[in-house]
């Protein structure tokens, strides 16, 4: 277990409020922040696994490393396949043996929803019962959602105008939402082994959404930066990218807000 560090407040910005620590659970990396509740950045961090992080999930947790945060609150994303249900064909009688047939007709037990109002849809993901219930034992007050979830819901609350496409990366994978007029269109997750495949999946979803690579501005979040190949190979093909920077926050120390904005957006779950 490799513990990494990128960045720590001072005392005085951490004594400011009560602290909610926001977690972010793939295959071989935890990525982790903790704000206070005014949402300033305290601490980000990543530990990453030789294992797959279901394998030793007690282990990390158990770690010197979690058991000396200190927070009230814990707001947990993991990044898990996801399905986009509209909520009134969910609630839909007619629909039951559509889910039952994609899903199983255990789908109502063995899967998890997250339940957004606006959009109205749920995000509906395997339970991973066994992981819950280890995050539940060892990490206390916590709330659990599918990564994607916090994503769509700040980006429909903050882009209302025009097309506009959040790329959020972590591990080998992005998830792809793209909003219309504060409209979500298609919320998705592709693998991104190399930058060639992530380019191709891009375009290939813009081209489905009718969005157009001269208007629509993409924004790129999570682990990359200015020098990443994913971004220099994405401006060659569409003049409006930009990389999320925290503006606001002075208190991060110029910490983009790309590289925790998934974080961030988990932690608002908590209000």
């Amino acid at each position: 277990m490799k513990h990494t560090q990128v960045y720590k407040a001072d005392a005085a910005l951490v004594q400011n409020g009560k602290s909610i620590l926001s977690i972010l659970i793939g295959n071989k990396t935890i990525k982790y922040a903790i704000y206070n509740d005014a949402f300033d950045l305290l601490d980000l961090s990543f530990i990453t696994n030789s294992n797959s992080i279901n394998l030793d999930v007690s282990k990390i947790l158990e770690s010197p490393l979690f058991s000396s945060i200190s927070y009230q609150s814990c707001i947990i994303g993991l990044v898990s396949e996801f399905a986009v249900i509209p909520q009134e064909y969910f609630d839909d009688n007619k629909m039951e043996a559509y889910l039952a047939k994609q899903l199983g007709l255990d789908y109502k037990v063995a899967y998890s929803y997250d339940i957004l109002e606006n959009p109205n849809i749920r995000i509906v993901y395997k339970k991973d019962n066994e992981l819950t219930t280890q995050l539940n034992s060892f990490l206390k007050n916590t709330k659990v959602y599918n990564s994607v979830s916090p994503l769509i819901s700040n980006m429909v609350a903050n882009y209302k105008t025009d097309t506009a496409i959040l790329n959020n990366f972590f591990e080998d994978k992005f998830d792809y939402i793209c909003l219309k007029q504060g409209k979500l269109q298609m919320a998705n997750r592709y693998k991104c082994d190399t930058p060639e495949n992530y380019l191709y999946y891009l375009l290939n979803a813009m081209q489905i959404n009718k969005a157009s690579t001269d208007n629509t501005k993409v924004i790129l979040s999570g682990v990359i930066d200015d020098a990443d190949y994913h971004t220099k190979l994405s401006q060659s093909y569409i003049p409006n990218i930009a990389l999320l920077y925290d503006k606001v926050n002075s208190a991060a120390n110029n910490i983009a807000l790309s590289k925790h904005y998934n974080l961030l957006a988990l932690a608002k779950c908590a209000l």
